[in-house]
């Protein structure tokens, strides 16, 4: 299912329509029981009607069959007499973040039913294996690329799961992906709104620091990451100005001239570059620092 999206949205799906396939074979089988019944109205056998009943509850349970993101956080759900074990916990939110990954139109079906809830859940619980959390937060992340994601990400409190996973900078509960996610959920807001998200976790610094190391095809805090994804995490965090200082003294403006000369550029990461130059440069007091970093940014600023 990653990066496919056509894979992703069959498999999101096909629980719900081979339900509904089921759903039309019964409702033949119904509407030919009731053609017969009409034919005898005035003794209708026992046993017909007793189909008929049965038909229709298979029905019923057909059509009120759960998605499969639904399907796999009832396996998760830590109210279960029988619980499932950690490596099938992780293997679901692999699953999970791939799907979410590669399908964001499909982000709505996730976000339903309790996802983001017993997401948590397993993140706060102190028994949690380090491999399920570092699982959780890679899936987290995957949500967070998509803005239409982001409220109820926010509502749910994620900023607050996450800071105790940022601060511990650990590879082994993936910390590096629980910053990816604050800055995509507060970047392009003011700090007065995440208050979750404070100075001692360095969300701006460390983010800018993971797409100098991708960029350059190594591995920052133990992972490895995507590009055109971080650079798009950049772009948000610079539309607060209160950025502007951090990015300028890690050299962002000579960063996102290199990846523009790249070969293969992604579109998104096109933009998302473009997008630092300008909203940098719209500061006069930035314009001589930009250059001095990048000089061939020079043609983008007139």
């Amino acid at each position: 299912a990653y990066d496919n999206p056509a894979v992703a949205f069959q498999i999101l799906q096909n629980s719900i329509k081979q339900a509904r396939d089921m759903a039309k074979q019964e409702d033949s089988v119904l509407a030919t029981l009731r053609e017969a019944a009409k034919k005898d109205v005035a003794g209708v056998d026992e046993q017909l009607k007793q189909t008929l009943l049965e038909s229709r509850d298979r029905i019923a349970g057909l059509r009120a069959r759960q998605s499969t993101p639904a399907e796999l956080m009832g396996l998760v759900d830590r109210s279960r007499e029988v619980g499932v074990s950690g490596r099938v916990m992780e293997c679901i939110f692999h699953l999970l973040n791939n799907l979410a990954n590669s399908c964001w139109d499909a982000h709505d079906v996730i976000l339903k039913d309790k996802t983001l809830d017993r997401a948590l859940a397993l993140l706060v619980a102190k028994s949690t294996p380090d491999y399920v959390v570092a699982a959780v937060v890679g899936f987290l992340t995957s949500l967070s690329q998509r803005r239409a994601s982001r409220p109820p990400m926010l509502k749910a409190n994620v900023l607050e799961a996450l800071r105790p996973i940022i601060l511990l900078s650990s590879p082994a509960v993936n910390s590096i992906a629980a910053v990816l996610t604050a800055a995509n959920l507060s970047g392009e807001h003011p700090a007065e709104k995440c208050p979750a998200v404070t100075a001692e976790q360095q969300v701006g610094a460390k983010t800018v620091s993971a797409l100098h190391a991708f960029v350059g095809r190594v591995s920052f805090a133990g992972r490895f990451g995507t590009v055109w994804k971080v650079a798009s995490t950049v772009a948000g965090l610079c539309r607060q100005r209160r950025n502007h200082a951090m990015m300028l003294a890690n050299a962002v403006p000579a960063l996102m001239v290199k990846i523009l000369q790249g070969e293969h550029l992604h579109p998104v990461a096109q933009e998302s570059c473009c997008t630092v130059l300008l909203l940098l440069a719209h500061e006069t007091s930035s314009r001589s620092a930009i250059l001095a970093d990048a000089p061939e940014a020079e043609a983008a600023l007139h």
